[in-house]
């Protein structure tokens, strides 16, 4: 039974999605599935595009509502699919497993979409419907999905889909796909794959903005953390910042990071911070020299993708910073409360706390033209952008010096503490 529309609601909750970039186009695996593989797009996959979109049976259940004007209409919106546009989506061409032969496409066409959460779709061939095609691809798509690395984020999503871990109250991710109220087939495709409708809401009919359309959201949730809750989960992010190793950690049953300190007291341990400190300098200096020439490599996303990749950093890295730091300021007064030599303890404190108004004011100048550029749509290959992005990276490694310095120096407060 279909639920009665109700208004949309938001909430920012703490959560996690899959890091990006995702793996480059050039190098993304397929996925094999019993009867179908997902690959890549390719350019020789225009026909075969179009002449899936040509179809009024298909295209009747998009936002567009109709089949394209002409082969043109459809290479404006191919292209998106092909590098470097494509490498920021994580979408592929579905064929059969024994002739090859293009049946569909399908993925994830929005990292973060109308309600906060990755939105998974797809489009069959009328002639491939009924023969449980659909049904498998969503189970291999999302296995892979799930499969990706993943980093911390606050997002702000429609409250329906938000399921909250018992203990810490972390966010499970969530994958979205919305369809017409009335596209039964979809809604039952999606049954099988165990999503749930959450939510059913009326809004503007993009086919035809005087009419209004009833729509349905259903929502899968990642099953991961119930049974495999440390499966592909990475505590770096890239986005402006990298986040460093949790420490060693338990998990409740919803996949949740429950801190478990080896002595029964949960005071920080000042012997952890020094290791901590250096997997923060690692993480962000791996952007510079990593991350940053990904995102440099494809011109056409380069602006979407660093604003997402600096988003993220920034909505945890100060977190990490502050429970660093906080752990060396507990050092320094343990330290001292026993009449040993605390400075060392309370500079390493100092070092990487400093990450924050380095970023403030340092890099604001550079963080404040790529945001622009990003904004007006800038590609990569403007030299202005180009020129932002290399010293970006530049201040970036500058900046991961700061607690390797601190990492330094609590090392050689512990070592003297410790003789």
């Amino acid at each position: 039974m279909m639920l009665a529309p109700s208004p949309l609601e938001w909430v920012t909750v703490k959560t996690t999605l899959p890091a990006v970039p995702y793996p480059l186009l050039a190098s993304r695996p397929d996925i094999r599935t019993e009867r179908l593989v997902l690959r890549r797009t390719l350019e020789s996959d225009l026909e075969g595009w179009h002449a899936l979109r040509l179809q009024p049976e298909v295209m009747k259940w998009t936002s567009q509502g109709r089949p394209d004007k002409d082969l043109e209409w459809s290479r404006e919106r191919f292209v998106k699919r092909l590098a470097p546009a494509g490498d920021a989506r994580y979408e592929f061409i579905i064929c059969l497993a024994e002739t090859g032969e293009m049946i569909g496409t399908g993925g994830c066409y929005v990292v973060t979409g109308q309600f906060g959460w990755p939105v998974i779709g797809y489009m069959l061939r009328r002639e491939f419907w009924g023969k449980g095609y659909a049904t498998e691809f969503v189970n291999g798509f999302l296995e892979a999905w799930w499969a990706l690395p993943r980093a911390d984020v606050d997002v702000k999503v429609e409250r329906s889909t938000v399921e909250r871990a018992a203990e810490d109250g972390l966010a499970r991710e969530c994958i979205v796909a919305v369809t017409l109220d009335s596209n039964r087939a979809s809604q039952n495709v999606l049954a099988k794959c165990k999503l749930q409708l959450v939510k059913v809401w009326a809004a503007a009919d993009l086919r035809d903005p005087t009419q209004t359309a009833v729509l349905a959201r259903i929502c899968l949730w990642d099953a991961r953390s119930i049974s495999q809750p440390h499966l592909n989960r990475t505590r770096w992010t890239p986005r402006g910042f990298h986040s460093p190793p949790s420490p060693p950690a338990s998990s409740d049953r919803h996949g949740s990071q429950v801190a478990t300190p080896s002595d029964p007291s949960t005071k920080p341990s000042s012997r952890e911070t020094p290791d901590s400190q250096l997997s923060i300098t690692g993480a962000i200096t791996t952007i510079s020299f990593i991350s940053l020439p990904a995102i440099k490599a494809v011109p056409e996303a380069s602006g979407q993708v660093w604003t997402e990749m600096y988003a993220r950093g920034a909505s945890s890295m100060p977190k990490i910073g502050a429970a660093v730091a906080v752990s060396y300021l507990y050092a320094a007064y343990d330290t001292h409360s026993r009449g040993g030599r605390w400075e060392g303890f309370a500079v390493a404190a100092a070092c990487v706390a400093s990450m924050v108004p380095f970023t403030l004011i340092v890099m604001k100048g550079t963080n404040d033209k790529l945001h622009k550029a990003a904004k007006d749509g800038v590609k990569g290959t403007d030299p202005h952008m180009a020129s932002a992005m290399n010293t970006w990276g530049v201040l970036n490694f500058t900046r991961g010096l700061l607690p390797f310095a601190g990492a330094i120096l609590g090392a050689r407060a512990l070592l003297a503490d410790a003789l």
